[in-house]
């Protein structure tokens, strides 16, 4: 079986976005009959379930993210699953960090959305955002494949293929689902739902989706 190794974190500083569009990967990967294997420095209760109930196997790592210490040690969870693939996702893994699985014999696919690194090494660079094509991705090797902008978006099963939906939309919408992700590190939640107790809108049924882990959770539940 091939195996490709993830390496992605999760916090509620950062949010859980990283390790969740990786999950899409490691679903595709799946569906072609490899195995994927999340090594991670930080993550969440709840995203470690959602990948326990793919099973998929996680691998913790404990070594300041990027470093040359984590590149090692992602370097030796690949070496376990003779994993020849590794993808990096993630604002920390810079030109360092892709250097050293470059020269470990591994292929890199690099998961971008800013191209802030001063220079890439990967073999393929994906920036799934639709400013992407726009972006200077100059400072990188010649071999390096770009994979820009929306249609390679990493979607997981949930929204390849959602049920259909046979509602019509009202022409004033009374029913608001508020969700900022699993990260909300400026605190804005809070200012959305003071918006939303201001409204003067009639009938208005508001959800508001917070991880359990999210430290503005006490004083949301309190006003609302």
């Amino acid at each position: 079986m091939n195996s490709v190794v993830i390496r992605a974190d999760a916090s509620p500083t950062i949010g859980v976005g990283h390790q969740m569009r990786c999950l899409a990967l490691a679903q595709a990967i799946s569906e072609i009959g490899g195995q994927a294997i999340f090594s991670m420095v930080g993550s969440l209760p709840l995203v470690e379930k959602r990948l326990q109930d793919e099973a998929i196997q996680i691998m913790k790592i404990t070594a300041k993210p990027g470093s040359a210490a984590d590149a090692e040690a992602t370097i030796a969870i690949s070496n376990n699953y003779e994993a020849k693939w590794i993808v990096a996702d993630g604002y920390y893994f810079g030109g360092p960090f892709q250097q050293r699985i470059k020269a470990s014999g591994r292929n890199l696919l690099s998961i971008d959305d800013d191209a802030s690194s001063r220079h890439y090494c990967s073999d393929i660079i994906v920036n799934q955002n639709i400013s992407a094509p726009a972006l200077d991705y100059s400072a990188r090797e010649t071999y390096t494949e770009m994979l820009l902008g929306t249609r390679y978006a990493l979607l997981r099963r949930d929204f390849l293929h959602p049920p259909r939906s046979t509602c019509s939309s009202p022409p004033t919408a009374t029913n608001i689902l508020v969700t900022l992700g699993g990260g909300d590190a400026m605190g804005a939640i809070e200012t959305v739902v003071d918006a939303i107790l201001r409204s003067s809108l009639d009938d208005l049924h508001a959800i508001i989706l917070l991880s359990a882990s999210h430290p503005g959770l006490p004083t949301m539940l309190e006003k609302i």
